[in-house]
C-alpha cells in the first residue's frame, strides 16, 4: 500500500508540473523512464553500476518495487521496518508536496463562464 501511495505521489507531482507547462507530454514520459529505471521494475536495483544504486536509494522511486519486493522475499532482514517507515516518509512528503503546488495552482486558475 506504500508503495502505491509513492507512486501516486510522484503521478500527483509529475501532473502538477504538467500544469505549469505548455507540454506536459515530455514531462510524463520522463517520469516513466525515472520510475522504472529507479524503482527496479525494469532492471534489479543490485544490477546497477554503484554510482547508479546510490543515486537510486536517495529518490523515493525504490520505495514502489524494490522495497516491497524485498520485503516480500525476505531480504530486507532486521531493515524491514526501516524500509517501511523510509516508505512512510516518502509517501507522506510527496504527497504533501503533490497537495501544496494543487493549492498553489488553484490560486492561479481563473474559470469564466457558466
Amino acid at each position: 500500500g506504500l508503495g502505491l501511495l509513492i507512486k501516486f505521489g510522484i503521478q500527483y507531482i509529475t501532473c502538477m508540473l504538467a500544469f505549469w507547462s505548455n507540454h506536459g507530454w515530455g514531462i510524463v514520459q520522463g517520469r516513466v523512464a525515472l520510475t522504472q529505471l529507479f524503482s527496479g521494475a525494469l532492471v534489479p536495483l543490485p544490477f546497477l553500476p554503484g554510482w547508479l544504486r546510490s543515486v537510486a536509494e536517495m529518490l523515493p522511486f525504490q520505495g514502489i518495487v524494490y522495497l516491497p519486493s524485498s520485503i516480500y522475499l525476505g531480504r530486507a532482514g532486521d531493515g524491514a521496518l526501516g524500509a517501511l517507515a523510509t516508505q512512510a516518509a516518502w509517501a507522506f512528503g510527496l504527497l504533501l508536496v503533490g497537495r501544496l503546488s494543487f493549492a498553489r495552482a488553484l490560486r492561479k486558475i481563473t474559470i469564466h463562464g457558466g
